[in-house]
């Protein structure tokens, strides 16, 4: 009795001790030595060897296994998390092997230390959660735009889809056990519930036992959201039950694996989420948003009535189905492209976008496969379902933010689960990371600008002035573009360092200071990059192959921030073909690194055509136009003719760009020819051309001829020669007088009763007209001297058949009874004689004075 005293003793103090220093060690589990955790295939090597740069996981992740306390069921047979990392502590190891030899038999305590042993747990694959440490600032706020990037591997191609079962999902979530929680392994990919499935034996009659709903969803990691990728169909009519747990003395229990099946009888209950479906397909995997913690998540299906029933299934005619929101098939496992390049690793990218409708929904968006391994985006938004990996996924889904149920301070966990079939070869599932929002949530993106024709190239289908035409001319000068913008974040983004491979077929030339490009900030701080930073590196491929490439790698000096958030890169080059064939330049990847961030963008496709040795004639047989003002129907038209040499022909319908400028106005018109010669010709109709321009720019008080100067571009670029059209404006119609101030009629003596006096001085009386028919008319006033006496007499006309008197009536002077388009200009008073004309007529004896009065002449228009 002694000795079990003191034994007791030791023990207790043991305990003790432990009690007092748990509350001093830190919560979270460091992931680390993999070594002795994992069985990983010469395949799963090879693709950790070969994995995408990523951040350091233990960093800013933890995970933990569920305790006794948290479970309150010896019986559960998913009680450890067996995630762990690779040797860098950069590539996430969620599941690795089918550990169908890993068992546990469960005991039960009893008075002095005798033990009853209760069943056994047989762990039949791997399985494993990480959870952002919410320590380190990793975690998601519901109120900022948050992105998630990371590189996911499913395992190698195969015909057996279980020797890459199950899968991968990355999750948010809100559960009360925070980095404890993990779902059930199998099908459940660590985030699910188990389907806990067994039957009672009666009379010899075996009675199966199904949990309810909120049975399996208690077992899921609570109040979340998955993005599952889903390598495994986990149908009723497919696979066996599976035994998990089987106690001393009761039936064994197992796991249906069903999940997956499709049963268009099961319908989502009353508010859940659009677009949900019972089960998903894909022969090689799926992607779906799912609600693990939510009972309406699992539903019962009748799938295996439907069947040809064996021994194997009996007593079960009936399993659990799961609902999948927007579920897209797809092929998730390792594949090769046509050129026989294998494909280890898939990209994906989910955004949190935050409510706008005051905090009852948020959307995820989320793409699969959106970036080749080598960092080149992937524009095949509309691939062949199967045809190969390079097939992308979208989708979007609005999620009730209730689902999370009470989140505080607006933060979320985040992380990936994961869980592999117990086949004996099956592959692991691993994860790399690039992205952890809440510290740095950033992105890059790139286009480039061809300044030599003002024209932008992107992959960005929402850009304004997005363009199929990627093509661009040999010689054509262009700026690489590449945008670095900080969206939010706990840190700066700083360390940054670009890996820019440069597109080929372009020539790289320094600037006079020796550098090839520039860095603007948002500040407005600018930096340079120079050449010296600009080296071709022989790299691998894809495929494999050595090639050699250009690559800037620059340290940026700028940290972005809330206040500094955006950083332009412009690197400047010429496109080059000396060929006679189009150069179909391939997409070039950008790294932006951190040990907070990497951003990716790449290049688009573009392609610089061949070269062109051959000139474009504009001529024209008539350069000199008169224009009539505002004159009805009046156009003006250039008749023009374009001319290859070297006999380069049109074909119908190719393009050309008419430029016409007057003075510094530019106006364009794009026509197609309709010739299959080395000549086409096209009237310009320069009314239409202007528009409401028209008679702004050509008006009748224009003193010199406008110049108008033509040029022609074609499809190729080639300018033609520019033509100069002289455009002379002219009036509708003109009529205009012109007469002296004054007329002066000859002096005479008192008691002079001369009849007639005649014009003393030279009167100038001229009648100018243009397309006007005329009448001139003369009016005279009293002549009055300066004693206010009236002059005795009339003003009178006198031509060879009649004398008018001017001073009684108005009188028809001249008169044109044609219109003439050519400018008249009538010189009345050249025809006066000395007695004809204006003249003065006496009708008596004045007093001495100078006598003054007005003759008014009336010119109008007959027409």
């Amino acid at each position: 009795m002694v000795q079990r005293h003191h034994l007791l003793f030791k023990l207790a103090f043991f305990w003790i001790f432990i009690c007092l220093l748990m509350p001093f060690l830190h919560p979270r589990t460091i992931l680390a030595d993999y070594s002795a955790a994992t069985t990983l295939t010469d395949t799963d090597k090879e693709a950790i060897k070969n994995a995408p740069e990523g951040l350091l996981i233990s960093k800013y992740f933890t995970k933990q296994d569920k305790t006794d306390t948290d479970i309150n069921d010896k019986t559960y047979p998913y009680r450890h998390n067996f995630a762990t990392t690779d040797e860098s502590g950069k590539v996430l190891i969620l599941a690795s092997g089918s550990r169908q030899t890993d068992t546990e038999d469960v005991k039960e305590d009893v008075i002095l230390g005798f033990q009853k042993t209760l069943g056994t747990i047989q762990n039949t694959s791997s399985y494993g959660a990480i959870w952002s440490d919410e320590t380190a600032s990793n975690y998601i706020d519901i109120s900022k735009e948050q992105q998630i990037t990371a590189w996911l591997y499913f395992g190698k191609s195969s015909n057996d889809e279980e020797t890459n079962g199950q899968g991968t999902a990355l999750v948010l979530q809100n559960d009360p056990l925070k980095t404890k929680a993990i779902g059930a392994g199998q099908e459940g990919l660590g985030v699910y519930g188990y389907d806990d499935s067994t039957y009672e034996t009666i009379l010899f009659k075996k009675s199966p036992k199904l949990l309810e709903p909120a049975d399996v969803a208690k077992t899921a990691v609570q109040n979340s959201v998955a993005i599952e990728f889903d390598t495994q169909q986990n149908k009723l009519s497919l696979h066996q039950p599976t035994e998990l747990y089987t106690p001393k003395s009761d039936n064994p229990h197992t796991t249906l694996s069903g999940f997956d099946t499709v049963d268009t009888r099961v319908t989502p209950p009353s508010g859940y989420p659009l677009g949900a479906q019972s089960g998903g397909n894909g022969g090689f995997g799926h992607i779906a948003v799912t609600y693990p913690g939510m009972p309406g998540t699992y539903a019962q299906s009748e799938a295996l009535g439907t069947t040809a029933m064996t021994e194997t299934w009996e007593p079960f005619t009936a399993g659990y189905t799961q609902m999948h929101v927007n579920p897209a098939s797809t092929t998730l496992i390792n594949d090769e492209d046509l050129d026989g390049n294998t494909l280890y690793w898939h990209h994906i990218t989910m955004t949190w976008h935050p409510s706008t409708d005051g905090g009852k929904t948020a959307t995820i968006d989320y793409s699969f496969n959106d970036k080749n391994i080598d960092n080149v985006v992937n524009t095949n938004y509309n691939g062949v379902i199967n045809q190969n990996f390079f097939v992308r996924i979208d989708g979007s889904t609005q999620v009730d933010l209730s689902t999370f149920g009470d989140i505080q301070d607006n933060k979320l966990l985040w992380g990936f689960t994961g869980a592999n079939s117990s086949a004996s070869d099956v592959e692991s599932k691993l994860v790399s990371l690039e992205s952890i929002p809440a510290l740095v949530n950033a992105e890059a993106n790139s286009y480039i600008y061809d300044t030599t024709i003002d024209k932008k190239i992107t992959d960005d289908k929402s850009d304004p002035v997005y363009n199929d035409d990627k093509t661009v001319e040999a010689g054509d000068d262009l700026a690489l573009h590449y945008n670095l913008n900080y969206i939010n974040g706990h840190q700066d983004w700083d360390g940054v360092t670009g890996s820019i491979t440069l597109p080929d077929n372009m020539k790289y030339t320094p600037d006079a200071n020796n550098n090839i490009g520039t860095i603007t900030y948002a500040n407005g701080v600018t930096e340079n990059i120079p050449v010296s930073e600009l080296k071709s590196t022989s790299v691998k491929d894809v495929s494999g192959k050595t090639v050699t490439e250009n690559i800037v790698t620059h340290k940026f000096t700028q940290a972005l921030n809330d206040s500094n958030q955006t950083a332009e890169v412009i690197i400047n080059g010429q496109a080059v073909n000396d060929t006679e064939e189009n150069i179909d330049v391939d997409a070039k990847p950008a790294k932006f690194s951190s040990e907070a961030n990497i951003s990716t963008t790449s290049t688009p496709e573009f392609t610089i055509k061949y070269k062109k040795d051959w000139n474009l004639t504009l001529s024209t047989p008539k350069t000199d136009y008169d224009l009539i003002y505002k004159k009805d129907n009046q156009d003006l038209n250039f008749d023009t003719t374009l001319t290859y040499d070297k006999d380069h022909k049109f074909e119908k319908s190719d393009p050309i760009k008419y430029t016409i400028t007057i003075d510094a106005a530019k106006y364009t018109k794009d026509i197609t020819v309709d010739s299959q010669d080395s000549s086409a010709s096209y009237m310009l109709d320069l009314k239409d051309i202007l528009g409401d321009d028209f008679w702004s720019i050509f008006d009748k008080d224009k003193d010199q001829p406008i110049n108008v100067t033509v040029q022609a571009t074609d499809q190729d670029h080639i300018k033609s020669n520019p033509l100069t059209f002289l455009v002379t404006v002219k009036p509708d119609k003109t009529l205009e007088l012109k007469a002296s101030e004054s007329l002066n009629f000859q002096d005479i003596n008192l008691f002079n009763n001369q009849k007639v006096l005649m014009r003393k001085n030279d009167f100038d009386l001229n009648v100018i007209s243009y397309n006007s028919v005329w009448k001139l008319f003369g009016q005279a006033g009293d002549l009055i001297n300066d004693s206010n006496e009236k002059f005795d007499g009339n003003v009178i006309y006198r031509n060879d058949t009649k004398t008018q008197n001017v001073s009684q009536e108005k009188a028809l002077i001249a008169h044109q009874d044609s219109a003439s388009l050519t400018k008249d200009v009538d010189e009345i008073s050249d025809d006066w004689q000395k007695d004809t004309g204006i003249l003065l007529e006496q009708d008596g004896l004045n007093s001495v004075g100078s006598y003054h009065g007005d003759l008014t002449w009336t010119l109008t228009d007959t027409i």
